[in-house]
Formats: C-alpha cells, sequence, structure tokens
C-alpha cells in the first residue's frame, strides 16, 4: 500500500487540496476544474517562482499523451479565468515568452493527513502512526500471568493425571495386600492331600 502526504496550497483567495484534489475559494465555496487544469495549477503551485517550461508542464500534466501547445494554452485561460486576471493584470500566471509560464503568486504550504493510495487490506490491522509508549507494568505483569497459565496448563495436567494414577494404583495394591494378610492361614493357603494318604475316613490314616 503506497502512501502520500496531503498538502493544502493557499494563495491569493484560493486554497488547493491534494488530498481532496479541490480548488476553493477561502470562504470555503469549491472551484470546479476539470482534472487536466486541476494538474496543470498543481504543478505550477509546486513549482511555484520557477520558470516552467511549456514542454516541461505538458509532460508533467500529459505525461503518456503527445499533445500540442494549445491544450497547455486552454488550460492556462481557464486558470486565469477563474483567477479573475485581465489580459493587463496577472496576479497568479505570468506569461514568459518564448519560454512558458511561472506562477507568481505567494503561496503558503500546510501539511494534512497521510491519505493511503491504492487498495487496502481489511484483514490487516491498520498501523498506529503513534510513537511508543510507556508500557503498562499492571498489563504486562497479567499478560505474563496469563501467558504462563496457558503455556504450561497441558504439561502441568499431564503430569498431574499420571501422579494420580500412581496414588491410586499404589493404594489399591496396599489396600489388596493388607486384607490378604488379614486372611486365616486356611483360607491364604489351603493345604492339598498328602500323596500316599487316605482320606477316607477322619482323621486320615497313611496308607
Amino acid at each position: 500500500m503506497q502512501t502520500a502526504s496531503v498538502h493544502i496550497y493557499e494563495f491569493g483567495e484560493f486554497q488547493l487540496d491534494t488530498g481532496k484534489r479541490l480548488l476553493r475559494r477561502l470562504d470555503g465555496t469549491p472551484v470546479p476544474l476539470t482534472p487536466t487544469v486541476f494538474e496543470t495549477l498543481l504543478y505550477m503551485v509546486e513549482h511555484h517562482g520557477a520558470v516552467l517550461d511549456k514542454e516541461r508542464i505538458m509532460e508533467a500534466v500529459w505525461p503518456d499523451s503527445i499533445v500540442e501547445e494549445n491544450n497547455l494554452a486552454q488550460a492556462i485561460s481557464k486558470l486565469r479565468q477563474v483567477f479573475g486576471e485581465t489580459p493587463g493584470s496577472h496576479s497568479y500566471i505570468v506569461t514568459v515568452p518564448g519560454r512558458g509560464y511561472r506562477f507568481v503568486a505567494e503561496v503558503n504550504k500546510r501539511n494534512g493527513n497521510i491519505v493511503s493510495r491504492g487498495p487496502v487490506d481489511s484483514t490487516t490491522t491498520p498501523t498506529s502512526t503513534q510513537g511508543p509508549t510507556e508500557s503498562d507494568p499492571t498489563a504486562d505483569r497479567e499478560r505474563l500471568l496469563r501467558k504462563a497459565r496457558h503455556g504450561t496448563s497441558r504439561s502441568d495436567w499431564r503430569i498431574l493425571g499420571a501422579a494420580i494414577a500412581a496414588i491410586v494404583i499404589v493404594g489399591l495394591a496396599a489396600l489388596f495386600f493388607a486384607r490378604y494378610r488379614s486372611l486365616p492361614t486356611s483360607v491364604r493357603a489351603p493345604s492339598s492331600p498328602v500323596p500316599g494318604r487316605r482320606c477316607l475316613v477322619s482323621p486320615c490314616t497313611d496308607r
């Protein structure tokens, strides 16, 4: 995205706004101009005080076209009509014989805002034009705490889950062992008949 500075030129009873591409009187009344006439005036105002050759003006106003001096003469005539100049009074534009023209009115320039030229991506966040500001310690601390909680929560939950599982397994094993030790010996290890003995009657007698 390209950007260009907005300038407002003031001269005589007029004001030239490059951002709005508008010529208006100081009371705010707009003065309609064709794009070609506006570009001619803007170029002359930007180079006010200098003698501008006709070829130089035509190259700036019509960069991609081949035009005759008559086209430039018509644009100059329209501007003089807007400024109210007469053949004997030239308060804005003076003809330099054999050369070209010179914008002689005193020009004051004021800088405006920055305007964008070209398409703007709606997914991007506008860049702040302000300089760096002092950070808020409270906000920084809260951001660090949130980052610490979010960044370690998964690993902590895995460790905690593994520890709980280990505790449950050890507890069940201990409970089973304790109950096993509390049982009578005959229940814990029932005796099997001894080979070679007959147990048809009680007590058993050897065979």
